[in-house]
């Protein structure tokens, strides 16, 4: 019979050699946004704006609401703390590369 200690090992182990899987995103109704005052706290010296998307389709009521922050155009250097600092826990590498004429 196995241990806590050697359950908790070999769980880790587990997540250690599992593969990255790749997120689906779902586009939601553009009448289903709406803007919201919610502020990141790492951006607050950058201009940003949260919007919050209601998804209706959602099984989970916990999963409705759906927020997401705009940038509008940055700078480069703006860009890479913003993606060390929301994306660099990932594992997987961030895909998206800076454009300064894009807007984020």
């Amino acid at each position: 019979m196995l241990n806590i200690q050697q359950i908790l090992l070999i769980s880790c182990g587990l997540l250690l050699v599992s593969q990255p899987t790749k997120a689906e995103f779902v586009r939601l109704r553009e009448d289903q946004t709406q803007s919201c005052s919610l502020q990141l706290t790492e951006a607050k010296n950058i201009e940003h704006q949260c919007l919050i998307t209601t998804d209706e389709t959602s099984p989970l009521e916990f999963w409705k609401p759906r927020l997401s922050f705009h940038f509008g155009k940055i700078s480069q250097s703006d860009f890479i703390y913003l993606k060390n600092i929301y994306s660099g826990w990932s594992i997987t590498p961030t895909a998206v590369s800076y454009d300064r004429d894009k807007s984020y």
